[in-house]
């Protein structure tokens, strides 16, 4: 198998000699100042510039990584920018995690789809103010997160995980609009870009 897969599947390590269990635990403040373990989590078609010894996705990589194994890197990242994927019966959406974004109805709908106990078990009193603490970690002009960003919504699509890229874009819509000034049209139009589906094999924009 190659490097890429047996790292998803615990058989190997990474360029640093982490197992993948070891990346996805990566506390908050490793997720940021650590710049080697992203195009492991969400490996793409072209070479980093930032890491040029990360391996490369090939399609029979991606017939042996289970889709759930890049959802749950994508979901530790979302926890990271202070968002919070959330299932509804008509599909999946991604909410900022903070009262005043919620409301109280949004409140209760998370805790009847999640369970109260579940809520609080992910939240706790951080719901509150996830976000609005998250993003002044990442929501900087020419942050590094915003390629981050950009290589995450990628790889989803890349998995065929379409629901889940367009779900994320949706949210970094509304922040845009909110933070235009930061983000920035060129940063935006990036992640549209890379929120296309494309079939594997197709030129990665």
């Amino acid at each position: 198998m190659s490097a890429i897969v047996d790292f998803f599947h615990a058989k190997g390590t990474d360029g640093a000699g982490r197992l993948v269990g070891e990346v996805w635990e990566l506390s908050l403040d490793e997720k940021e100042s650590v710049h080697d373990y992203i195009q492991w989590l969400f490996p793409l078609q072209e070479a980093s510039q930032f890491n040029p010894d990360a391996p490369l996705l090939t399609a029979d990589d991606v017939a042996l990584i289970p889709g759930s194994y890049v959802l749950y890197g994508y979901r530790k990242m979302l926890a990271f920018y202070g968002l919070q994927e959330v299932y509804y019966p008509g599909g999946t959406f991604v909410i900022k995690l903070e009262i005043d974004e919620l409301g109280e109805e949004g409140v209760e709908l998370v805790e009847r789809m999640a369970g109260t106990a579940m809520v609080n078990a992910m939240l706790g009193r951080e719901i509150e103010t996830l976000f609005e603490r998250r993003k002044q970690v990442w929501l900087t002009p020419g942050n590094h997160n915003f390629l981050r960003i950009t290589r995450i919504l990628k790889c989803l699509n890349l998995f065929g995980l379409h629901e889940q890229a367009d779900a994320f874009l949706d949210t970094l819509e509304e922040i845009h609009q909110e933070h235009a000034d930061i983000i920035g049209q060129k940063t935006y139009d990036f992640w549209v870009s890379a929120s296309t589906k494309i079939p594997f094999g197709g030129l990665v924009r």
